[in-house]
């Protein structure tokens, strides 16, 4: 009920409906330029979205991943900032509504995404420790990686057998 009274559903909406602006344009051949600045952290979530719905590869395990590290951590997302989190759980949020409604264009199941959320907020892993490239190359060494884990696990994560990343 809260959830209904937040206006997060009409959030998620919007976000979506952005996005699926953005991919036409780029499927009717237009240019699309997301010009970014570091206050508006909502461009990694459009950004993010709009490769899942264009690119296959993102849907996979392996492309998530790179997905995370590429445009998120890589471009400075700070995860350990509370304030910020808001626009990660949006963007899980929205992964979560097109896994579940359509499970089959993802290699991936519901449990990947609740894992990488949930251990997102944990810290135990230095996958979301970093605010770039450089300073996750040093955390690297001194922490272990989500993306580790969900290799060895990877049975607990994937649903779709049929899956081909190149779709």
């Amino acid at each position: 009920k809260k959830v209904n009274y937040s206006g997060w559903n009409g959030l998620v909406h919007k976000m979506l409906l952005d996005c699926y602006d953005i991919v036409q344009r780029i499927q009717f051949g237009r240019i699309v330029l997301i010009e970014s600045n570091k206050r508006n952290l909502s461009d990694y979530v459009v950004v993010s979205i709009v490769q899942l719905l264009l690119n296959p590869y993102c849907r996979s395990i392996k492309g998530f991943m790179e997905l995370i590290d590429k445009d998120w951590v890589g471009c400075g997302y700070p995860f350990l900032d509370p304030n910020s989190r808001y626009y990660f759980t949006l963007f899980m949020n929205i992964l979560w509504v097109m896994v579940t409604f359509y499970p089959k264009s993802f290699e991936f199941n519901n449990s990947f995404i609740n894992e990488v959320y949930f251990e997102s907020f944990t810290h135990r892993y230095g996958t979301f420790l970093a605010r770039s490239v450089q300073y996750e190359n040093n955390i690297i060494y001194q922490s272990p990686s989500l993306w580790g884990r969900i290799i060895d696990n990877l049975e607990n994560y994937t649903t779709n057998e049929g899956f081909d990343s190149m779709r």
